[in-house]
């Protein structure tokens, strides 16, 4: 990694996660200087992979993101050439599944035929219902690429009339489109499926993208189709591959990065971003522009001064919302010093269809137990079985653990704020939620260590408002032209040369690359000499 001391260039990135990563390589490949500014002592974000436990150094953790199936959507991977930089996939089948403490799985497979089978065990209804389903969702996910694949000065009114258009001969599609835009994800999955391995399924995938809870949340149920598109990938080496590789992409393309190098403030003169003033007092100018991939809550309310923005961002700031419905992360990620196996479950699927499920990212939960536990947050409590969502990662993946051990991989919902606060109850709930995912998971007490990681973590250590791994809600009133907020859509900004390439802008958060793309994309369009 390079670490330079830099005067001037055309373009400074403000975060060197993915996005920054991203945005930064489109802008070298043009030729121009770029220089990467990462506050940590590495890069990569929510998407690292590090060696968090002093007395395991050869187990590579993932605090945040572990899969990249949305990136997969894209043609990022291809047009920066990743594999070339050393970019190696993994592809994991069944990606995704539920699990019950019998040892039932419903699993996840690439194929959509294979797992109709796999749901036909619970539900014969269901299993046809899925199927019917998925080709519908199909068509309702080609549109959201279409959509999402632009910028928002691009995706305006002409895309959603196209997008009306072509629903016009499909009535079935349209009304179930409609239907799902209006109703919240458990509404939805309530009176759509009656098996509860399917029902806690989709419960938890869409807890993952959006408050369960909230009206037109239904729509997310159309993202689980995904994986029968692209399948379920991992980077070899954990996330970290993926950064390792856009680094090695960006220093190419003579591109620099510095990490250790907060930035204290957007300098802006005339209503014009010039540069970056970093903690340390250096500054840096920039000729063309600023973009930061930063929560917009910290680019607006932190790094800028309050006379820089207009009075309706000042307002709208103050509005976005952040792990509103009080549905925040908590990670406990572990180095064990041996095999960690869903055995029991193992053993029946090995009477069932002989598929490998060891490196299955297991989900757990009824609906009714996803209801208790969303209405249980919303006032500061747990529900009475919180879900978990539980991978051993080194399972499709032993680059990241010594040989015969492993690296497991703990989710688990909370309030942003427990009673008694997080200095007293952090190990408190990692215990809980270790135990919880033992009654599904052997070789856990192999234990060498682990880290921890609360939702006051999440804001401290990655910059994220109240732990919001997306910056802002992806609530559906909160996508398109209204993310982060109305009047504030899209990588532009109200200050000239200043550019928002992080999960809160358009058109999505999560591992997904095309914020920064699009970002670097309308920079260039700006200055096009």
């Amino acid at each position: 990694m390079v670490d330079l001391i830099v005067t001037d260039c055309d373009y400074v990135v403000v975060g060197g996660g993915h996005n920054g990563l991203v945005a930064a390589n489109y802008l070298a490949k043009t030729g121009r200087s770029v220089v990467v500014l990462e506050q940590r002592p590495y890069l990569g974000g929510m998407a690292a992979t590090q060696a968090h436990v002093a007395a395991a150094p050869h187990h590579l953790l993932s605090k945040g993101a572990i899969d990249s199936i949305f990136m997969k959507t894209t043609q990022i991977a291809a047009e920066l050439q990743l594999a070339q930089h050393g970019l190696n996939v993994i592809d994991v089948d069944p990606g995704y599944g539920w699990i019950n403490e019998e040892g039932d799985t419903l699993c996840l497979f690439t194929s959509a035929e294979k797992t109709a089978l796999n749901i036909a065990r619970f539900s014969k209804k269901d299993a046809s219902n899925y199927l019917e389903l998925t080709n519908a969702f199909y068509k309702i996910l080609g549109l959201q690429r279409r959509f999402f694949g632009k910028a928002i000065t691009e995706a305006g009114a002409a895309d959603l009339i196209k997008v009306a258009l072509t629903l016009t001969g499909d009535r079935k599609t349209r009304k179930l489109l409609w239907r799902l835009a209006s109703v919240s994800a458990h509404e939805a999955i309530a009176e759509t499926f009656e098996s509860e391995a399917l029902r806690g399924l989709y419960a938890y995938w869409c807890a993952i993208a959006c408050p369960p809870d909230v009206d037109g949340g239904g729509i997310f149920l159309s993202s689980l189709a995904l994986i029968h598109q692209v399948g379920c990938s991992r980077p070899q080496r954990g996330m970290g591959g993926l950064i390792a590789a856009l680094e090695h992409s960006l220093l190419s393309r003579g591109g620099v990065i510095r990490c250790n190098a907060a930035v204290a403030e957007i300098l802006v003169d005339d209503r014009r971003a010039q540069g970056v003033r970093l903690d340390d007092g250096n500054e840096i100018m920039v000729a063309r522009g600023v973009l930061t991939s930063c929560a917009p809550q910290v680019t607006y309310g932190r790094l800028l001064k309050p006379e820089a923005l207009s009075a309706n961002i000042r307002t709208r700031l103050n509005h976005m919302p952040a792990n509103l419905s009080n549905m925040c992360p908590f990670k406990v990620d572990m180095a064990i010093g041996g095999p960690s196996l869903f055995a029991k479950a193992q053993q029946r699927r090995k009477q069932i269809d002989g598929a490998d499920i060891a490196g299955t990212s297991f989900m757990t939960g009824t609906l009714a137990e996803h209801m208790d536990h969303a209405a249980a947050l919303r006032v500061g409590r747990m529900g009475s079985k919180p879900p978990i969502w539980m991978t051993v990662l080194s399972a499709v993946d032993p680059s990241i653990a010594p040989e015969g051990q492993s690296v497991a991989y703990l989710y688990g919902s909370v309030p942003w704020e427990p009673e008694g606060g997080w200095s007293t109850q952090a190990g408190i709930f990692a215990d809980q939620l270790v135990r919880d995912a033992s009654r599904y998971l052997d070789g856990l007490s192999a234990e060498i260590g682990r880290c921890v990681t609360t939702p006051y973590d999440f804001e401290q250590q990655y910059a994220v408002p109240r732990g919001c791994i997306y910056h802002v809600d992806m609530l559906p009133t909160r996508l398109g032209p209204n993310r982060p907020a109305s009047g504030m859509s899209g990588a532009r900004t109200e200050i000239r040369d200043l550019y928002l390439a992080g999960s809160g802008s358009h058109p999505a958060g999560g591992v997904f690359g095309m914020p920064g793309k699009l970002a670097a994309m309308e920079a260039l369009r700006e200055h096009q000499d």
